[in-house]
């Protein structure tokens, strides 16, 4: 079973990744790229609701989310912000 420590790790890797490619994703594969950014997103909710949405786990996932592809200040990565919090 995945810890919450190990979950959030992950989390912030996969995040992190993906912020560093965004930039230099071409016309030709922004489709699978925002696929993948919506399946990590699912894969979260369900590790979530596993969980039973215990607070804790939930704050920490949240921390890890704000701190990488919810940040808004970084103007670059603007895009794949909005689109995950739609």
């Amino acid at each position: 079973r995945l810890t919450p420590e190990r979950a959030s790790a992950y989390l912030h890797a996969t995040w992190e990744t993906l912020l560093r490619e965004w930039g230099g994703i071409d016309h030709l594969r922004m489709d699978k790229f925002m696929l993948l950014q919506r399946e990590i997103l699912y894969q979260t909710f369900l590790y979530l609701r596993t969980h039973g949405w215990d607070p804790t786990i939930v704050r920490q996932i949240t921390k890890t989310m704000a701190a990488t592809v919810l940040e808004v200040d970084n103007k670059t990565k603007r895009g794949l912000c909005l689109h995950t919090s739609e």
